[in-house]
């Protein structure tokens, strides 16, 4: 779906931040395409956001793509600690959408990471179903590493047994209770797009940093001019 934009001045943090925006959980429908599904999920990792700097309290100076978030939310290290320390991005990190090409930002204004569609996966942590089993949690990332193991043993690039694999995650039923929605219960990874997307972004050969600012590793600035890889 397409993020409505509308033109506003450079947003602020500053004072007090409207947090009434409503959790948007609707999901793109099941019938799709394989090519659709692709088309969407690019789009969906492509989209760019300011974040508030946890630090200073202000929006970022430049946007970073889902994709780049997606990769900082969710570390390759244990995130557990650096959270509490050094990680620039959290869950708990304000973000909002932004069109560099007009210069608009997002109608829904600054949202959670958490509550914010493909972030949200992300930073959470699921439970899936393998051969009668159910394992987890684990991270978004470490679902993505298990669904890649799962398509390298498939015969012919086949993707149904991985696509009809079912999988939960508390924080997305505690997010459902809070919005007062009916709690999500367990879905195959088919009908769940933004899933499909945040596990793309954990890819391997990930794109450079077009926007620079961050090391995913440490979730610290880089210095301006050195740019470095998602990782």
């Amino acid at each position: 779906d397409k993020t409505r934009t509308t033109k506003v001045d450079k947003p602020t943090t500053q004072g007090k931040i409207n947090m009434s925006t409503t959790l948007n959980t609707d999901e793109a429908p099941i019938q799709k395409s394989h090519a659709e599904d692709l088309a969407q999920i690019s789009l969906e990792l492509e989209k760019p956001y300011l974040y508030q700097n946890r630090r200073t309290g202000q929006p970022s100076s430049a946007p970073l793509t889902a994709r780049q978030l997606c990769r900082l939310l969710c570390p390759a290290v244990d995130g557990s600690i650096m959270r509490s320390t050094t990680m620039m991005v959290t869950p708990e990190t304000l973000v909002i959408g932004y069109e560099i090409s007009t210069g608009q930002y997002a109608a829904e204004g600054w949202v959670l990471a958490k509550k914010t569609p493909v972030l949200r996966e992300a930073c959470s942590s699921w439970h899936y179903e393998e051969k009668g089993t159910i394992k987890g949690p684990v991270t978004c990332r470490e679902l993505a590493n298990e669904i890649r193991a799962q398509r390298s043993k498939e015969k012919g690039g086949v993707e149904i047994l991985w696509e009809n694999m079912r999988v939960w995650s508390t924080e997305m039923t505690q997010l459902d209770e809070e919005s007062n929605k009916e709690q999500q219960q367990w879905r195959k990874i088919s009908e769940l797009i933004f899933l499909k997307a945040a596990m793309e972004a954990f890819e391997d050969n990930p794109p450079q940093w077009s926007l620079g600012g961050i090391s995913e590793e440490k979730g610290e600035h880089i210095e301006k001019g050195k740019g470095g890889d998602a990782q």
